[in-house]
């Protein structure tokens, strides 16, 4: 192997073997989502017209519809933990995770039909998700199985905290979207308060 090869393993291998976690996909989407919404303020008023003229809106508001209605199923899931009446959680929310990266996939294709942004790392982050067996709450999962129920309340916080993220994220685009201008700062995504 060569020094460079062997450099390469071992940047991959140190978070890992100092117990850093990578992110589950939907913690990736988070992530890429969140950078899309700080790309997209940070390029302007052109790029903000051009996708307030596409799809981008209404799909982002369905990003947020679903993405709050994702939070509220997890925290009903809390509720079940804490009462003790929630055993196998492995397959619950599979089917609102999958539906919230289609409709992420949906808003990078936006994103492609008018801007030189490059929503490619978006997309790959919501085809993982979309691949994904429910590794959203595996980790939930396999605490309860330990019979740990701080775990895994921990780790489904960990989860909505993510899906929170993309709502801010959601909020962030439509009010910019709605407005055309930037309804949030660009790099916080924290709102703007202005009289108009």
């Amino acid at each position: 192997m060569t020094k460079r090869r062997v450099l390469c393993w071992l940047i991959f291998l140190v978070p890992t073997a100092l117990g850093a976690r990578e992110p589950t996909p939907l913690g990736q989407v988070a992530i890429e989502f969140f950078g899309v919404a700080k790309a997209i303020l940070s390029s302007g008023a052109g790029l903000i017209d051009q996708l307030a003229t596409t799809q981008a809106k209404s799909v982002v508001s369905d990003i947020y519809t679903q993405a709050t209605d994702l939070v509220n199923a997890k925290m009903n899931l809390r509720k079940h933990i804490e009462d003790g009446s929630a055993h196998d959680v492995g397959g619950l929310l599979f089917g609102q995770v999958h539906s919230l990266g289609y409709t992420i996939t949906r808003f990078g294709a936006e994103i492609d039909k008018v801007s030189g942004l490059h929503s490619g790392p978006l997309r790959n982050a919501t085809h993982n998700l979309t691949m994904d067996k429910g590794t959203e709450l595996k980790e939930v999962n396999q605490a309860l199985y330990r019979g740990d129920k701080k775990a895994a309340l921990e780790s489904l916080d960990a989860a909505i905290d993510k899906t929170k993220k993309i709502m801010k994220a959601a909020v962030c685009l439509k009010g910019t979207l709605e407005r055309k201008k930037a309804a949030c700062d660009a790099e916080t995504l924290e709102p703007i308060l202005d009289s108009k």
